[in-house]
Parts: C-alpha cells; sequence; structure tokens
C-alpha cells in the first residue's frame, strides 16, 4: 500500500530481484532520478513511512530510496531462509541493498536503521556522509525482557493492531500530526500479519541479546551527525553522550522538543538540522 496522501510527494513502488535472495527487495523511491541519492532508513516495527513528514521536502533535492527492512512494511525478503531475525542478518541484506543500488549516496537511519547503517560505513565506501536519529545502539532492558518478548504470541498481531487500537496507541508513538484512516491502515497492515510479526518478535529478542552495542562503536571516516530528541523515552538522551563518547568526529544535535521519532514530532526543525548538515557538506 502507498502511504503517501500528498498530491506534491510522487512514490514510485519498486521490487528488484537480487540474485542474494528469493524473494525481492521493495523500496520506494521519490525526487529526481538524477539527483544525488539520499537513502532513508526506518527503525524497528515501523516501516517507510516513518518518514512522510519529511520526504516530500527532502525530495525537492535528492532521488530518494526509502526501503522496508525485512519483515516491515512490504518487504517479502523474510520468506528467504537466508534472511535471518538477527541484527547481524538484516547488516547483511543492507549489504545486499546498497549492492544493488550500485551509487555513491548519503544515509539517515534511524533507531535500528541507524544501527545498520552504522555497521555499513565499516565496510563499504559508497556511504559520503551518514545522519544516525537516535541509534539503537544502546537500549534500555531488564534482564527478564529478552524472555518475556519470547513469550508474545505472534497470532495477536491481528487482534491488537486493529484500527481502533492504533489510534490509541500512535500518541504514545509520536506527537506529531496524527495519521488519517488512509495513513493508519497503511502502517497497520503489515503489523496484522503473523508471520511477519514473528519475524519481528524474534528480532526483538536479538535485540535484547546486547543491548548495549556500543563497545564496537568507533569512529568513522565520512561525515556523520548524530541526532536525538531531548524527550526520547524508547531510548533516553543520556544514551546520547555515550555513544557520542564513541564517535569524537561526529557531532551531536539535541531536538528540545522531541521524542523517539524527530521527523514525526519535529519535522521542521529536522529538516533545519539535515539542511544545514549537507550545507557544510557542500563546502567541503
Amino acid at each position: 500500500m502507498i502511504w503517501t496522501k500528498t498530491h506534491t510527494l510522487a512514490l514510485r513502488s519498486v521490487y528488484r530481484a537480487v540474485p542474494d535472495y528469493a524473494y525481492p527487495i521493495h523500496w520506494y523511491e521519490a525526487g529526481d532520478e538524477d539527483a544525488p541519492t539520499l537513502l532513508l532508513m526506518h527503525g524497528f516495527m515501523a516501516h517507510s513511512m516513518a518518514f512522510r513528514r519529511v520526504a516530500d521536502a527532502l525530495s525537492q533535492d535528492y532521488r530518494l530510496i526509502i526501503p522496508d527492512l525485512p519483515a516491515h512494511g512490504r518487504d517479502r525478503t523474510y520468506h528467504d531462509h537466508r534472511v535471518e531475525p538477527t541484527v547481524a542478518s538484516l547488516e547483511a541484506w543492507f549489504q545486499v541493498l546498497l549492492n544493488e543500488l550500485d551509487t555513491p549516496m548519503h544515509v539517515v537511519g534511524h533507531s535500528l536503521g541507524a544501527v545498520i547503517s552504522y555497521r555499513a560505513v565499516q565496510d563499504l565506501d559508497c556511504i559520503e556522509s551518514l545522519i544516525m536519529v537516535a541509534p539503537g545502539l544502546k537500549i534500555p532492558s531488564q534482564p527478564f525482557a529478552k524472555t518475556a518478548v519470547g513469550l508474545i504470541p505472534s497470532r495477536l498481531s491481528k487482534f491488537v493492531f486493529t484500527h481502533r487500537n492504533t489510534k490509541i496507541f500512535e500518541p504514545l508513538q509520536w506527537r506529531g500530526e496524527r495519521m488519517d484512516d488512509f495513513e493508519i491502515a497503511a502502517y497497520a497492515q503489515p503489523l496484522r500479519q503473523p508471520d511477519r510479526m514473528k519475524f519481528m518478535l524474534e528480532l526483538a529478542a536479538d535485540l535484547l541479546t546486547e543491548p548495549d552495542r556500543t563497545g564496537h562503536v568507533g569512529p568513522v571516516d565520512i561525515p556523520s551527525l548524530l541526532v536525538w530528541g531531548a524527550e526520547d523515552r524508547t531510548i533516553p538522551v543520556q544514551n546520547a553522550f555515550d555513544v557520542k563518547a564513541k564517535l569524537p568526529d561526529t557531532e551531536l544535535f539535541i531536538l528540545e522538543h522531541s521524542g523517539h521519532s524527530p521527523m514525526e514530532d519535529t519535522p521542521d526543525e529536522f529538516l533545519q538540522v539535515f539542511w544545514d548538515f549537507h550545507a557544510e557538506l557542500a563546502k567541503v
């Protein structure tokens, strides 16, 4: 389902067969195909729709590529036995995607998408700059959390993510413009499928196996930026300073009135940070 309702943002849904998988990778494209490429990577239990409030503005200057992570959104690759519900497998999947795109690009990664993007920078030279938005490199966790996640029946998803429940749940996730009925349907549809939810729950368990991944973090040799919401309740802003300490050459910018999803909560402020960062890149 195409999630945009704007008249100016023309999204193109792309399924691309790749040699590595029996199922195609899915992404949305927008903007001029000859413009510089900007890759937008969403986080856990979201999909490409996470960028709905900033994609239109960004598409004016960039060719946007907005993939759906395995089992998220319209992705099909999670059916392939080689795509496992682990962070390591998603990192391998991301490299397959970058190899298929085969072009220099700027990357914005949010939460889990930021973790995957950061790891790719270490191995590939096609990424020219990286903005990490609340990267899930250090997430709050309790000792029983992994076990608790494993006990959640995935078949309940079709009862939990109803239209009504999603409207109730939405303000807990972000604080920006409320989704209309069309957008709620686009958001909830993938989450209602038990096989997708099973993959996501197993991925959550893998994330909780190592909730603190900052021990693997070191400086990157491309222009990079950390963006965090001061009111982030998912990955508290205090963790931003632990990540920043590992990335001495990466600037940290905190958005005062934003939660975990600055693109949703404070899109204008997020875009200003983005434009300022890329304006500095243009001077180099």
